[in-house]
């Protein structure tokens, strides 16, 4: 079984680990991409693979990685060198970032952010003999944002790294896929994640369980950050609420009241949202497929079934799984209103 343990920073197999270690150690390419569901770690990873490869470099001329095959802990024996603490003070000079800031979430890196990665690249090394960036993540990123990354990759000097971290690798342009070694890390299976949960929140109530086990997609750091930001209890309110009122005007400005508030956390309510209606669409096509619940359907979800079955057929419902994905999947891109998709689709939902 995998160590699931909630102290992990990261849930790769040795496999997956060894092979993006040979990829490295071979110089073949030195533009990697990280992809697969959010929470297993991905950034957590890269970090660290970042910050063994500027300490390692600081003072010999060629990495070995072997070390890193060979030690249970991946990365507890990095050299604690100059190259480490200026790491760990965020400011290493042969190190580059990009991410979004807090404030900017939900929206796209500016490019000019990007641009200073090329340049970056043009600078000579400082500290280690390697520069090492990282980018966190590339649907953050515009399509002009995305050609420059394309120039900066193509012209990529040698001996230096970049580390792309992509949620949704189905989305990322071909030229650029083209130029990288892809790595897809896969979720925990069922009996991992329930481990995960067992042995790290075992004081959660059996139907919480199951809706994380239904929406988090064997996903430990998803799953946390539900149980932190209490989505279940917003779930659980917002289960009532349908019940009680379906989509009436009452219940529709509800949840435009909830999906108005906290805008720093709204990136994250929205991307809930997306998963737990998508999961009730799907539960909803089981059951009208098979006149069965799924095993983790919740007590309330059965009755909101049987009320989503009143209005839709199957083909109603795969249809409307398909443009709720699509609308908010590209939201950010063509400046689609969220809060709007969301409150549209209930609305299709239950016949308002």
């Amino acid at each position: 079984m995998t160590n699931t343990a909630l102290s992990n920073t990261f849930f790769f197999n040795d496999e997956l680990k060894e092979s993006i270690f040979n990829t490295i150690s071979s110089n073949s390419i030195n533009s990697l991409i990280i992809s697969g569901p959010e929470g297993l770690g991905k950034t957590n990873f890269i970090i660290n693979l970042s910050k063994f490869i500027l300490c390692e470099l600081e003072n010999e001329n060629s990495l070995n990685l072997s070390k890193l095959k060979k030690s249970k802990n991946t990365f507890d024996n990095i050299i604690k060198n100059k190259s480490f603490y200026l790491f760990d003070n965020g400011s290493h000079p042969d190190f580059f970032h990009l991410k979004n800031t807090i404030e900017n979430l939900g929206k796209k890196i500016p490019i000019d952010d990007v641009r200073k990665l090329k340049s970056f690249f043009h600078k000579t090394v400082s500290v280690s003999k390697t520069k090492v960036a990282v980018i966190n993540k590339i649907e953050d990123l515009t399509i002009n944002s995305l050609n420059s990354l394309l120039k900066t990759i193509e012209e990529l000097p040698e001996n230096s790294y970049i580390f792309i971290i992509s949620n949704k690798p189905i989305n990322i342009i071909e030229t650029i896929k083209s130029r990288c070694a892809l790595f897809y890390i896969n979720s925990l299976n069922e009996i991992d994640f329930n481990y995960f949960i067992e042995k790290n929140f075992s004081n959660l109530s059996f139907e919480e369980t199951s809706f994380l086990s239904s929406i988090s997609n064997g996903s430990p750091g998803l799953a946390k950050e539900l149980i932190d930001n209490k989505t279940y209890n917003v779930y659980d309110n917002f289960l009532d609420d349908i019940i009680n009122y379906h989509a009436s005007t009452l219940f529709l400005e509800k949840i435009n009241n909830l999906l108005s508030v906290n805008e720093k956390n709204n990136a994250f309510l929205f991307s809930s949202f997306q998963l737990i209606i998508n999961d009730l669409i799907k539960k909803s096509t089981f059951y009208l497929n098979t006149k069965k619940f799924v095993d983790c359907t919740l007590t309330k979800e059965k009755t909101l079934i049987k009320l989503i079955l009143n209005h839709n057929n199957g083909l109603k419902l795969l249809n409307l799984h398909s443009k709720f994905d699509k609308y908010m999947n590209s939201a950010d891109l063509v400046n689609l209103n969220k809060s709007e998709i969301i409150i549209d689709t209930l609305k299709d939902l239950f016949g308002k």
